[in-house]
């Protein structure tokens, strides 16, 4: 049975930069999803689970500074490994990216083959979010627990908490 692919959050507001990203990331077997705000990307969390978050912080609205904030600050996506892919280059712009918790942090314009090895690299330190979470689903007389999509449900009706 061969692995599922990686599941990576594209962040960014610039459509080229996302489209860009996503068809790279598309063609070395990872699966993309797409955000083009930080509320869009956090909103996206909450209903689905992702390996890797390439996150941009120059966005209306939350920017790439606070989404990694609250981010980290929330015991559901805090492990979710971040890399800030982003034209703010200056070293206190790194500095406090990484000080957010960011796993790392690529100055654009960058190396498409850079981007790659570091994405590799971050995604070769931990776990899969469904290792983190335990095994999978867990179902019982009616009750499905399922931590890896961050789900509860009784007889098919969704428990909100």
């Amino acid at each position: 049975m061969s692995e599922e692919p990686r599941r990576i959050l594209v962040v960014d507001d610039n459509a080229d930069n996302r489209d860009l990203l996503s068809r790279r990331l598309e063609k070395k077997g990872y699966t993309t999803i797409c955000a083009d705000s930080g509320r869009a990307a956090l909103d996206l969390l909450g209903q689905e689970s992702f390996d890797l978050i390439l996150l941009d912080i120059a966005m209306d609205g939350i920017d790439g500074y606070e989404t990694c904030r609250r981010l980290q600050a929330d015991p559901i996506t805090s492990g979710i490994p971040v890399i800030m892919v982003t034209a703010k280059g200056e070293e206190s712009d790194i500095v406090l990216g990484l000080g957010l918790g960011a796993d790392d942090y690529v100055a654009k314009p960058f190396s498409p083959r850079e981007l790659m090895a570091r994405i590799r690299a971050v995604l070769r330190r931990g776990p899969l979010p469904e290792e983190r979470a335990g095994s999978g689903p867990i179902e019982r007389d009616g009750l499905l627990v399922d931590a890896t999509r961050h789900r509860v449900s009784v007889d098919g009706e969704p428990v909100e908490f």
